[in-house]
Parts: structure tokens; C-alpha cells; sequence
């Protein structure tokens, strides 16, 4: 049974490419972005989390392995569940970029498409594990009465949802404003399998290039070069036939006439603009099927009152008491594995969550910035045990391969957008650069360039095993004798600055004045004394020859800025934490 609907399914979905890239090949490429640069500028824009209803038969057509994968994985792992896992990962992916999603799937009441009367995502069988994974992950589970595209675009006109994600283009013709595609080939590249980069179509940008393919002219154009109920179509037509009679208004009239069962009359004047334009196609006596055109027009969804009652419980949901035996018996996590993949999303929706002037409360989970990834992200530590609201003590025995092993106090994580840390912590952001978050830029309809895509900054290539590093700032030790300043130590800034991380790095272009409360500590002496560690007076003018001697091109005196990004000063803020600072500077093998 299982190999028999997967066959359908994707029997279906090629004959919907098919059909439906005609009406994309028009649409363009879309928007190409990163799903993280995009739930940032939601964010940004909103300051609540994106919303997004999911086409749940699309994500498993897409993430659900070929059945005689599973079962090589099952031989060698009964307990594997690697369809779900693979859901699993990219769920919680997007529930750390702060994304709220809801999976809606097909009910029974889904019309036949091309006389394929199935219901893949009616089959309870085959969803169960995945419909507790979901609810114990606090991602609410939506069965619709009939397509699920249809009711994911409602939830977007009623703004229950901000976005829709199916690779069926049918969701534009059911009303949706933005549609969300999986981008596995960007144009003029190869195929990939990076799952959080995306397509995003939005119906404003649509009809500023086709003013006629409204939800209306779509509803034409289903209608006339084939869809979903019927292939075909008006034969002959075509997808440039349909946008021409878009064009001369029939899209509008053949919804009304649908409403008002007048499709006759409509037949009769679809006749006449296909003869004023030199056509010689006759319209059949059947065509359109009236009931074709009530499932393009108005497709059955749920009540808009029963949507609205569903609202509040669904983005109110959060993680469920089970999801450790969840995860560690059908998934095979431990308790590392469940930190690093649940820890961090505590964190981001406490922080995202923060109102003007709270922002001190969140000073409780002594985050500090490790950090930036250039990708609108960054590397932060926290305090576990602020962040979590279950015991992870008690967890330990059963939870963990070795029994003995204690939970960290103090954990690190990746991948947390700067604008969720800037929001819910500015002062630990001060000196962490902001990088512009990409707006809206449309694709092109017919040219294949990597440049019509907007999306966030890439790493630079890496060659070999070499590790990128930053732009240094070279400290030479002062010496008696010039063979102690030929063995000279070299001391990056970024490497300052991860030991001594209590404060953010302060802007390259601009320091800050040193204030009564910070003292200056002397990192360029090469003296083993104590107290070299001491606050420094003004510079004498003996130590600024000798450090003009030493780094003519790097360091300005006299309250002058360096003109590199690192600096060969450290300032630290607050005098109660001094001792400690100068004890955890010390690092072994390095004189100073």
C-alpha cells in the first residue's frame, strides 16, 4: 500500500510540474532567499515570529525516503525512523529561526485529480509517528475538509498565517499572497539538497508584471491551458491564448458567471474573443465543466469561525512533557543531542518575546557573544538551567550513555539570528556589526542569472584543511636584546577577545572613550611582573616612542582610533570583575 501511494503521489505531482510550470515559467524565478534572512526581515518588520502553513504532502513527498531505503536502514537499525527524522531536522531548524509552523494535510472531501482518487495525506497510518512528533514539538497538526492547499491559502487571507509553503501554484489561484518553494536548483546552478534556501512568490509582485493574472486570471488560466481537474483544457489555447483572453476581462466574468450559473453566456462571449483574434478553435458544447471551475473558484475550506477559534491555540502551543522519551526511543537522541536541538529554541522565543524596557530581565541567562557567522547569525553561550524549564538533573540516568555525566552549566550554541539577540539583549550586540537584511527583489521571468537572486552573504570558498582566519594585529613583545625581539609572539585580536569576552568588541571605526568606571589594562609590555596588570595612567611620553616604535602603522596615541579592526588594547567595563578577568587572561605558553 505504501509503495502504491508514494507511485500516485508522485505520479501527481509530475503531471501538476507539468502543467503548472507553464503558468511559473511566466511567474519567474521569485524571490531566491535564505529562509533565515527571510524570517529575519519578518521580524524585523513585525517584531513577532513568521507564521507559515505548511503543505504537509509536499514536505513528505519531498523529505520521505524511497521504501527500500527505509527498509536497508530498518535491517541494520530496527528502531530507525529516518522519514520522520529527517522532518524532524528541518522542523527544528526553522522553530530556531523563530519560524512558527503549522502542517495542514488533505481530508476527505479532496476532489479527484486527473482521475486519481487518492488521499495521501488523509492516510493515518503512514502519519502517525510523524502527528506526535509534531505535537510534541508544539507544531499544531490541521486536517482540512478538503485540499489542503486550498485551506492553507485561507489561513493566510484570514492572516491566521504569513506565508503558504507547497510547491503547487495552486495555492495563488485559492487567494494566497505569498507562496514559499523549495529552491533545490537556483537558476543557472546545479541541483542541491541546502532545504533553507527558497523561492518566495508574492501576488503584489505578480500582477505588477501581469496585471491580469489576479487570483481571477488565474482561475482563467487553469481553465483554458489545463490544471489539476482537467488536463487538457481548451485545446489549442495554451498558456499565451489564456493570458491574452485574461486580458480582455473573461477571467472576472467567468468567475461570476460560475457564482451565478451562467457559464452558457460566458461560453458564447470566450466564442467571440476567440474569433475577433483570428482563432479558429471552437468551444466544445461541454466546456467548462461547471464543476471544474467551482474547484478552481471556491474550493471547500474549514469555516472562517472555526479558524479563528483554532488561532490562539495554536501558536500558544509549546513543547510537550514527552518530547525526551520522544526523542530518545524513536529517534535515538541522547541528552547532549536533545540541548543542543532544544535549548536554543527556550532561548530565541524568550528572547523574541522581550517588550521594550525588559530587556534587563533577560540579563538571567548570562548570554555572551562568541561569534558571527556573517550570515545574519551568531555563536552565543547561556546559562542551561535559565533556560530550561525541565530538570535535566533527573534526566541524567536515562537520558545519557554514561550515568555519571552531569548536564553543562553553561552550553554554546550556533545559528541565533542577530535580530532576535539584538532585540532581547542590545548591550551584549553594541559591538557586533549588523549586517543589512535583504528586502524584496523580484526575479525574472526569462533569463537564468545567479544575480537575480537576493540572498544573504556565502562564506568564501575554504581550500585544503586551512582554516579562514580574521585579520590580525601583530603584538612584538619589547626585549633587552634583539634575539628576544626576533622570537617575538604573535596575538590576535580575535583571540583576545574570546578570552576576554565580558563585553562586545567595540566598532572598527570608532573607539569608545575610556569612561571612569573602565581602566585599561597593558597588553603590549613584555615585563613577568604582577603588575603589569595594573590600571595604566595617561601614556608617558617614553611608552608612546615605544609604541610608535613598535607598531608605527597600526596604533594612533593620544585617544586616536587603530586603523585596523583589532586593537592592542583591551578595556573592560566594571571593577568587581577585574580580578577575575586578569586571572582567566592568563593563558599558558604566552608572555606578555
Amino acid at each position: 500500500m505504501q509503495y502504491l501511494l508514494r507511485w500516485q503521489l508522485s505520479a501527481l505531482l509530475w503531471a501538476s510540474r507539468a502543467i503548472l510550470y507553464r503558468l511559473w515559467d511566466k511567474l519567474g524565478q521569485g524571490e531566491v532567499i535564505e529562509i533565515a534572512a527571510y524570517a529575519a526581515r519578518h521580524f524585523e518588520q513585525h517584531k513577532r515570529p513568521l507564521r507559515i502553513a505548511v503543505d504537509e504532502a509536499i514536505w513528505r513527498y519531498n523529505f520521505y525516503l524511497p521504501p527500500s531505503t527505509v527498509a536497508r536502514i530498518c535491517l541494520k537499525c530496527p528502531e530507525a525512523n529516518p522519514n520522520e527524522k529527517n522532518i524532524l531536522w528541518r522542523v527544528l531548524q526553522l522553530l530556531r529561526l523563530n519560524i512558527r509552523l503549522v502542517f495542514v494535510t488533505d481530508g476527505p472531501r479532496r476532489p479527484k485529480k486527473r482521475n486519481l482518487d487518492i488521499h495521501y495525506g488523509n492516510n493515518d497510518n503512514e502519519t502517525g509517528l510523524l502527528r506526535e512528533m509534531l505535537q510534541q514539538l508544539g507544531v499544531p497538526w490541521h486536517r482540512a475538509p478538503a485540499e489542503a492547499e486550498a485551506e492553507c491559502a485561507m489561513l493566510q487571507k484570514l492572516g491566521i498565517v504569513d506565508a503558504v509553503w507547497t510547491e503547487d501554484s495552486d495555492a495563488l489561484m485559492f487567494g494566497a499572497t505569498t507562496v514559499i518553494r523549495f529552491c533545490h536548483k537556483p537558476a543557472g546552478g546545479k541541483p542541491t539538497k541546502n532545504n533553507l534556501k527558497v523561492r518566495v512568490y508574492h501576488s503584489e509582485e505578480i500582477t505588477k508584471t501581469y496585471p491580469c493574472l489576479d487570483r481571477e486570471g488565474m482561475v482563467l488560466f487553469a481553465v483554458l491551458s489545463g490544471g489539476d481537474y482537467n488536463t487538457v483544457g481548451l485545446p489549442n489555447v495554451g498558456p499565451e491564448g489564456a493570458l491574452e483572453a485574461a486580458k480582455q476581462g473573461l477571467s472576472h466574468t467567468l468567475c461570476r458567471a460560475s457564482e451565478n450559473g451562467t457559464l452558457q453566456a460566458w461560453k458564447e462571449e470566450l466564442q467571440m474573443h476567440l474569433v475577433n483574434t483570428g482563432s479558429k478553435v471552437r468551444v466544445p458544447a461541454v466546456f467548462p465543466d461547471p464543476g471544474h471551475v467551482k474547484c478552481y473558484n471556491k474550493p471547500l475550506v474549514s469555516f472562517t469561525r472555526i479558524l479563528r477559534n483554532l488561532e490562539p491555540q495554536w501558536w500558544n502551543m509549546t513543547f510537550g512533557d514527552a518530547l525526551w522519551d520522544l526523542l530518545l526511543y524513536r529517534f535515538n537522541l541522547w541528552l547532549p543531542d536533545f540541548i543542543q536541538l532544544v535549548a536554543p529554541i527556550f532561548l530565541v522565543r524568550s528572547l523574541a518575546q522581550t517588550s521594550p524596557g525588559q530587556e534587563a530581565s533577560n540579563s538571567c541567562y548570562q548570554i555572551l557573544h562568541v561569534k558571527h557567522n556573517d550570515k545574519m547569525q551568531s555563536e552565543v553561550s547561556f546559562i542551561l538551567s535559565a533556560v530550561m524549564t525541565w530538570d535535566l538533573s533527573k534526566m541524567v540516568a536515562e537520558f545519557t550513555r554514561d550515568r555519571r555525566q552531569q548536564p553543562p552549566e553553561r552550553v554554546v550554541v550556533k545559528e541565533i539570528l542577530d535580530c532576535i539577540l539584538q532585540h532581547g539583549i542590545p548591550d551584549v550586540m553594541k559591538g557586533v556589526e549588523r549586517q543589512p537584511i535583504p528586502g524584496k527583489k523580484k526575479g525574472k521571468a526569462s533569463k537564468d542569472h545567479t544575480d537575480d537572486t537576493t540572498a544573504i552573504p556565502h562564506e568564501p570558498l575554504k581550500t585544503g584543511n586551512k582554516r579562514e582566519r580574521k585579520s590580525k594585529t601583530t603584538v612584538q613583545d619589547s626585549a633587552v636584546n634583539e634575539n628576544e625581539q626576533v622570537k617575538r609572539r604573535k596575538l590576535s585580536t580575535s583571540d583576545t577577545r574570546s578570552i576576554i569576552c565580558q563585553d562586545p568588541p567595540a566598532p572598527a571605526t570608532k573607539e569608545k572613550p575610556v569612561t571612569q568606571k573602565s581602566k585599561v589594562i597593558d597588553l603590549t609590555s613584555d615585563s613577568e611582573e604582577d603588575n603589569v596588570l595594573a590600571p595604566l595612567s595617561p601614556l608617558s611620553q617614553a611608552r608612546q616612542a615605544r609604541l610608535r616604535h613598535f607598531e608605527p602603522k597600526v596604533l594612533k596615541v593620544n585617544g586616536g582610533t587603530s586603523e585596523n579592526q583589532a586593537t592592542n588594547h583591551a578595556t573592560v567595563t566594571g571593577t568587581e570583575n577585574m580580578q577575575g578577568l586578569i586571572e582567566e587572561f592568563r593563558v599558558p605558553g604566552i608572555k606578555f
